[in-house]
């Protein structure tokens, strides 16, 4: 699940703003904001989240997965080793 926190250096070290649970190794993606930046991309980037918050589209996810288990259950999906090592080639 893809999530937003905000964070500041201090002492070399990255702090969030707010306690989460992270397990340990999670993995994390940082964005340096410049501090005139920092409101504009906070803004930008929990504006484009909302664009899936939506009755639509949770039905569609909830039908796919459905349908991603019943084709599990009959054989007819393809490993994801299989796939890479096809796009590999």
């Amino acid at each position: 699940m893809l999530s937003t926190h905000q964070a500041i250096v201090h002492n070399g070290e990255i702090k969030l703003l707010e306690q989460i649970d992270l397990p340990e190794g999670t993995k994390l993606l940082i964005t340096v904001l410049q501090d005139d930046e920092n409101d504009f991309w906070l803004e930008v980037s929990q504006s484009s989240l909302k664009i899936w918050d939506n009755p639509e589209d949770v039905a569609f996810i909830k039908q796919r997965y459905e349908e991603g288990k019943r084709e599990k259950s009959e054989g007819i999906t393809i490993p994801a080793e299989e796939v890479f090592a096809e796009a590999r080639k």
